[in-house]
Formats: C-alpha cells, structure tokens, sequence
C-alpha cells in the first residue's frame, strides 16, 4: 500500500452482475464519485436474482467512512435469451463533462439527475449503451486500453 500512497483499501467481497465476463469488475459495481464519495449500484426488487449478493455489498460498503449514493440497477435486459450487465457505474469522467450509459430505461432520467446533483460542475451526458451490453461492457470499458502504434 506505501508503494501506491494509501491510507486504506477496500476489498469488496460481494457484488456481482448476471452477464458480466469480467468476473466482476468494481467499475460496474462501485466508484468513487470524488474523494468522499462512492456512488453504488443497488437492487430493490427483492424478486431480481442480484438482490441478495448486491445488498451483502451495500452493507461492506456501509462499514466504510464514505459517503454512499446508491444508483438504481436498471430492469433485466436480455440478448439471446442472457441477461446482460446494465449498470449506470460504468460511466466516464472527461475534461468537463460525464458520460453516463443508459439502457432505455424508467430508471434512466432519475440517475441523470443524481449525476448532475455530485457533478454540479459537468456537463452530464447520457448515452444509450445498450449495444454495449451486448458485448457485457459498457461505456468505461469500451474507453480503456485502446492501442496505438507510435513511432
């Protein structure tokens, strides 16, 4: 942790997405939305399949210090008969604006709104990301490790 100047390191033990090939990566699960706060993908349709692991991770995340926001999980969507990993974590920070996916859902509007709340200082952008998904990423993962040859 010296190598790296942390204080503390939060290892999630619970969290996971139908779907989701990464074998759950935190950035369709949790993140930290400024240095006090992380925003969190939270289940509230006790019938949905992620119910139980995602609220064991609300409760190791409620064990921290931080600052939580809870973002609603969109409704199932499915590809093929799979359920795919919608999330709105996998957004992305840019110069002065933020990239949030959405999925044509009801939820779509009010976490548009809970982004323009903690990101007063952003432009917030929603994008539809649902041919995202069907690759089981979203926009985060689709804006990382693009290579480029350099001479």
């Amino acid at each position: 942790m010296k190598l790296f100047g942390l204080k503390e390191l939060i290892i999630l033990k619970h969290g996971a997405l139908l779907g989701d090939d990464t074998d759950s990566h935190i950035d369709t699960l949790a993140r930290f939305i400024n240095e006090k706060t992380i925003a969190y993908v939270k289940c509230t349709d006790k019938k949905d399949v992620h119910y139980k692991e995602l609220r064991k991770m609300e409760k190791e995340l409620q064990k921290t210090d931080f600052e939580l926001v809870p973002l609603p999980l969109p409704h199932a969507h499915f590809f093929n008969d799979y359920r795919l990993p919608a999330t709105y974590l996998n957004f992305v920070l840019i110069n002065n604006a933020v990239l949030v996916p959405t999925y044509g859902d009801t939820h779509d509007a009010e976490v548009l709104e809970i982004f323009k709340r903690h990101f007063v200082e952003r432009e917030v952008i929603g994008i539809d990301a649902s041919l995202f998904i069907r690759e089981h990423g979203s926009l985060h993962c689709a804006s990382m490790n693009i290579y480029t040859k350099r001479d």
